[in-house]
């Protein structure tokens, strides 16, 4: 028998081998990593482990800039509408508010910088955008565009992407409004005019939340002046304290009042969705079509959750091709 002939694969080519299946070649488009049950290991989906994305500097309907420092959506113009829906009653609610205590005013526009700050920051940061690949010459069949991916809560299957030609890594999904695929995919909000995924959600969270104190201290503020010009008019009831007041801006109070519980209605009902899917570590996306009656796979905790929102980094795979091509 020939040297070489039906023995083992030699500790060296074994882990050549290995080396091979780690990533995702444009050649060989199939999924890298198998567990001994046969299903794909979790680890070589991770979007921070592996760069499933390729080099094409293609993204879509995006707009970037300053070499992948700023990305903006296709949306941009409802960006500054949403800001004008700040800004305008904001003005309104300054001209009574300076009328009866500095700090009321300086409070506010510390509130609005940060409203309107992450409004800006979230419609102008990287959602985690996955680059695209040039068409492989031998893409995966229909029925090969699924694989299950091994968790610890069960298999999750993960879909080949015919548009960016790749394996979507896990939590992402392909938008059909940006045209891209983005990694921890949440929802595509034209109020921020981009997608909102795993690079820009912490920005996205911080606009719910105070715009939603915003304008629960507009509503206070506003409620203080009535009572504080009815209070000084002395009248008798409560319709002619309403119209005393009147004299002291209480109308232009009132109308501030209305506009801002019903934008707090809207958005302070987004903050608390946003706030039990952070706490459970879902994403807008997988609540409405996967995991809505059961367990996150990903969830590990309230703290741990909180700590992937908003702590751990996120790499951003626009900046690294464009430093590349340069």
């Amino acid at each position: 028998m020939e040297a070489g002939q039906g023995e083992p694969p030699r500790a060296a080519d074994k882990s050549a081998m290995e080396g091979t299946a780690e990533r995702v070649d444009v050649e060989d488009p199939a999924p890298p990593a198998t567990s001994p049950t046969g299903a794909k290991s979790i680890d070589a989906y991770d979007y921070r482990r592996v760069d499933l994305g390729g080099d094409e500097a293609d993204f879509g309907k995006t707009t970037v800039c300053f070499g992948g420092r700023c990305v903006m959506g296709p949306d941009q113009g409802t960006c500054m509408f949403s800001m004008g829906l700040i800004i305008a009653p904001m003005v309104a609610f300054l001209s009574f508010a300076a009328k009866l205590h500095p700090a009321f005013v300086v409070f506010a526009l510390l509130l609005i910088a940060a409203s309107i700050g992450s409004l800006v920051v979230t419609g102008c940061t990287d959602p985690g955008i996955i680059p695209k690949r040039p068409p492989p010459p031998n893409p995966p069949a229909k029925e090969d565009q699924e694989r299950e991916v091994v968790t610890p809560h069960g298999p999750i299957t993960v879909k080949w992407c015919t548009t960016c030609h790749i394996w979507r890594p896990l939590r992402t999904s392909h938008c059909s409004d940006c045209g891209n695929c983005v990694a921890r995919f949440d929802h595509h909000c034209p109020w921020t005019g981009t997608c909102i995924g795993g690079r820009n959600y912490k920005y996205f969270y911080l606009f719910l939340a105070f715009t939603t104190v915003l304008c629960l201290y507009v509503m206070a503020v506003s409620i203080y002046e009535i009572v504080d010009a009815t209070r000084q008019e002395k009248a008798d009831n409560v319709f002619d304290r309403v119209g005393a007041g009147s004299k002291r801006s209480s109308h232009l109070a009132l109308v501030v009042i209305f506009y801002a519980l019903c934008i707090s209605c809207c958005v302070g009902n987004l903050c608390c969705y946003h706030t039990s899917l952070v706490l459970s570590n879902k994403t807008t996306h997988e609540e409405i079509k996967y995991v809505s009656s059961k367990p996150s796979p990903f969830d590990a905790g309230c703290s741990a959750n909180c700590a992937e929102v908003f702590c751990e980094p996120f790499p951003s795979k626009i900046g690294r091709i464009l430093h590349r091509s340069t």
